[in-house]
């Protein structure tokens, strides 16, 4: 081994006398700035890191008192980031790369979806405001092409790399297609566990997709009936911290008394289309719509699922259409009228779960007399 190739393995520096591995591709002998992340030395140019108005640019312009001197930034008292050493060498690759290298992350055969994950993370971070735009767009495209379908089949890992950069770069298409892929591989993938699901979206405040998750968690509990007794054993959630654990048992108590009042209580009511004539509507559309509730009623009575009013809400919109003799314009508002259902459901599954969000005095809706 020569002695450059040994400089380019360790270099001494004055950060606690320790040594630290050069980067393999992004430590530039030519470089004139020289950065530090997990022990890994990079060193790069300076006019790169000031381009596209960066936070770097504001380090390095003022002359005056500059918070980054000429006398920083060097091997031997590199300016420490805590980024991650994928982040850092995104950015590096977005920096130095070539028109070529550039053109192969729109061909689904060459993309690197999680360096370009972690280059919209970084680039978030140090205003680099086009190769943020760049990178989130390419991920976009990604994720809508029916011929790659990463978010199908890439790790929890690269999953929450996407939908870190989606949320940082206030992306809402991109959270939800991540969001939608993260649910339906809980019910298939078994490498998938609701456990991170859950903890991601404890770290990053997402209620939506907590109340999502916990939901899936909900559906996989089947009773068990204990022997010799006429008691049931609580399923296990041995994955999940006690404090979720709760939350999934406070789920399952409130949306099973929905589930209840909705099958039994407050059903959904036939909507009268203006067109349908009274009596038309009480003798035909009226009956047909209780009909086919009662059997809804009835499929799920022997279901062992304890508890998923969304399918409920979901099998009468099927049934609804199977009313040959209902006013056609009965079916279609009655139609609208279940998406109502479904769809405030979904705005409040997290309610379930974590508790109603309650409104302070200020947020209320005044009451006007």
């Amino acid at each position: 081994m020569s002695s450059q190739e040994s400089k380019k393995k360790s270099v001494n520096t004055k950060r606690e006398s320790s040594f630290f591995a050069c980067h393999p591709e992004y430590y530039k002998e030519d470089g004139d700035f020289t950065i530090l992340v997990e022990n890994t030395l990079f060193k790069v140019h300076r006019f790169l890191l000031s381009r596209d108005s960066s936070a770097f640019a504001d380090m390095f312009k003022d002359a005056v008192a500059p918070r980054v001197s000429s006398r920083d930034a060097t091997d031997e008292r590199p300016l420490l980031l805590h980024d991650s050493w994928e982040e850092l060498s995104a950015l590096c690759w977005a920096l130095y790369a070539l028109p070529t290298e550039v053109i192969l992350q729109e061909d689904d055969s060459t993309v690197n979806i999680p360096r370009l994950a972690n280059l919209a993370i970084i680039a978030n971070k140090y205003h680099f405001v086009s190769y943020e735009r760049w990178s989130i767009a390419a991920l976009q495209k990604c994720a809508q092409r029916q011929s790659f379908r990463f978010l199908e089949t890439g790790t929890v890992t690269l999953l929450r790399q996407v939908f870190t950069a989606a949320i940082l770069c206030n992306e809402p298409t991109l959270q939800e297609q991540v969001e939608s892929a993260w649910i339906s591989r809980l019910r298939w993938d078994k490498t998938m566990s609701t456990a991170d699901a859950i903890a991601f979206g404890e770290r990053h405040n997402l209620r939506r997709l907590q109340g999502r998750v916990y939901y899936e968690a909900l559906l996989k509990m089947k009773p068990i009936p204990a022997e010799n007794t006429t008691a049931f054993a609580q399923p296990a959630t041995s994955s999940l911290t006690s404090s979720q654990t709760e939350r999934l048992q406070q789920g399952y108590f409130s949306l099973s008394n929905y589930h209840r009042r909705l099958l039994f209580v407050n059903p959904p009511q036939i909507v009268k289309s203006p067109a349908c004539p009274d009596v038309h509507h009480d003798s035909i559309c009226r009956v047909e719509w209780d009909y086919r509730w009662s059997t809804v009623v009835y499929f799920f009575m022997q279901k062992e699922e304890t508890v998923n009013p969304r399918s409920a809400i979901l099998e009468m919109q099927t049934r609804t259409n199977q009313c040959p003799s209902t006013h056609r314009g009965c079916i279609q508002a009655s139609a609208a009228g279940l998406s109502t259902t479904l769809a405030h459901l979904d705005a409040t599954l997290a309610d379930h779960f974590l508790g109603p969000i309650l409104l302070t005095p200020r947020e209320s809706v005044p009451v006007h007399s």
